[in-house]
């Protein structure tokens, strides 16, 4: 549990680390006091349908039962952040290659949905466990080296999405609670993968 405890401080310094790289003289400040988790999923489509529009977008699916409204009702009540858990596997899925530019758009429009409200947002890369329909999930993107590789992109691709974005009020997160080998003998392969993300 220690070395877990460990990894997850290390990713938030190299996320920190990460943030810091990409401002300017003058150094934003991302705040948060008072927030809320998102929901990652709530119909859970198969990644069979994943190719269809209709059941993908706008993504993350929250945006089908939250409005602007529901949002500055947030803000209102107090709250001054939220975390948006992004599923990473659709974009590492084939059924989504066609719809991969839209993807990237809609955790966009969503992020900037968030900060219209007044609210700041941490997009948080939330991989879970493949299985049932899902391909992907932390297990094949921790224990393959190109799906590891194809994940990294993602993150890249990700960052450049949100780069234009004021880092006062959007934080990322590129990989949540990485679940990975805990040898106490250091072979872990964590450290190589901190490294690459």
């Amino acid at each position: 549990m220690a070395l877990l405890t460990t990894m997850i401080k290390t990713l938030m310094a190299v996320v920190l680390a990460l943030a810091a790289s990409t401002l300017s003289a003058e150094a934003a400040t991302f705040s948060m006091k008072r927030g809320l988790n998102l929901d990652q999923w709530v119909t859970w489509p198969g990644e069979d349908r994943w190719g269809d529009a209709k059941a993908i977008l706008p993504y993350p699916e929250w945006r089908k039962f939250l409005g602007e409204d529901d949002l500055k009702a947030l803000k209102d009540a107090g709250f001054d952040f939220l975390r948006m858990p992004v599923d990473p596997s659709p974009f590492l899925s084939d059924n989504t290659t066609d719809l991969r530019y839209q993807l990237y758009a809609s955790v966009l429009d969503s992020t900037r949905m968030i900060n219209q409200a007044g609210l700041n947002v941490i997009v948080d890369m939330h991989l879970i466990p493949a299985g049932g329909s899902r391909k992907i999930g932390m297990g094949e993107v921790m224990d393959d080296p190109a799906t590891f590789d194809r994940y990294v992109e993602m993150v890249r691709g990700m960052a450049r999405t949100l780069a234009g974005e004021d880092p006062e009020k959007v934080a990322f997160e590129p990989m949540n609670e990485p679940i990975v080998d805990c040898d106490s003998d250091g072979t872990s392969l964590w450290p190589d993968r901190q490294r690459e993300l």
